[in-house]
């Protein structure tokens, strides 16, 4: 259901659309399916999901005065909680963008949640996953935020452990079955773009230097032999090990180096859905903030 309605707000994106007309969407699915929206009111955070513009990394409080513009770059971030767990994910839309950079920013955060997902596994270290995550980044030039990062997911929206998008192989804590994370790229344009500033309401999260950033993200679950991506559309077709083996078959991109969209194809697989690039069951601590800082992180 987080996939659904997730695509539904991306879906709905458009010059002169408002933020919180998105929000209302997020209002009517929850009513007409009796389920919660995760984020609203979640350590006080007054939307139901976040709407993240431009130089907004996440967290953007939806708003019926701001105006979506021709050539925004909208990130769109939402949960669903339901049975007791929640689903937590992410898209970047790109409004009629045409800067060829900006484009590559976008599909380049695309390939990094692919990469990331890629690298889960039983064993695996969280260490690796931000690792491979901030080689594609960076290879293709741009910033990995580091001040947020991923988490686990479950039965709270934000659970330990913290997974963030940079990190040495063989570090960090080791994935077991069971284990529930939200997996979350957030690039910027530039290396300085790595550094956040929270602006006066509290909550919206900019790139200090006010670069373009872009966000997307997947609850995924790990399994005795693999991965399993929860929140890939509902129709998407196959079984979800073999789109675990789609995801790494599209996560070597290290190798992108221009922004024509014909090299961006050759790199594209069926995990590609609807523009997508897109709870613990361990015994968890509750991380009490919305979204997970990684300042704290050592090693």
């Amino acid at each position: 259901m987080s996939a659904e309605i997730r695509d539904i707000c991306a879906n709905a994106v458009a010059p002169g659309v408002t933020t919180g007309e998105i929000d209302d969407l997020v209002v009517e699915y929850c009513k007409k399916h009796n389920v919660k929206a995760s984020f609203y009111k979640y350590a006080g955070f007054p939307g139901h999901l976040c709407v993240s513009i431009n130089d907004e990394v996440i967290h953007g409080i939806p708003d019926r005065n701001r105006v979506i513009m021709p050539g925004d770059l909208v990130k769109t971030d939402v949960g669903i909680f339901k049975d007791g767990f929640n689903g937590d994910t992410s898209r970047t839309v790109m409004l009629g963008v045409t800067d060829l950079e900006v484009i590559r920013l976008v599909e380049t955060t695309k390939q990094c949640l692919k990469a990331g997902i890629a690298a889960c596994g039983p064993g695996v270290h969280l260490g690796d996953v931000g690792y491979a995550i901030q080689q594609v980044a960076e290879a293709a030039g741009f910033g990995v935020v580091r001040d947020w990062i991923g988490h686990g997911v479950g039965r709270t929206v934000h659970e330990d452990p913290e997974v963030p998008n940079y990190g040495k192989p063989g570090t960090k804590l080791q994935l077991r079955p069971g284990m529930t994370i939200a997996i979350e790229p957030m690039i910027s344009m530039t290396k300085a773009g790595e550094k956040t500033l929270v602006l006066e309401n509290d909550w919206t999260v900019v790139t200090r230097d006010r670069s373009l950033s872009a966000h997307f993200e997947h609850t995924v679950a790990i399994t005795d032999d693999g991965c399993e991506v929860l929140t890939l559309p509902a129709d998407y077709p196959g079984s979800l090990r073999a789109r675990r083996r789609l995801g790494r078959m599209a996560a070597d991109c290290s190798g992108m180096d221009g922004p024509s969209g014909a090299s961006f194809e050759l790199k594209r697989s069926a995990f590609d859905a609807a523009e997508i690039p897109e709870g613990s069951t361990l015994s968890v601590v509750p991380v009490n903030c919305f979204g997970t800082r990684g300042d704290a992180l050592k090693g």
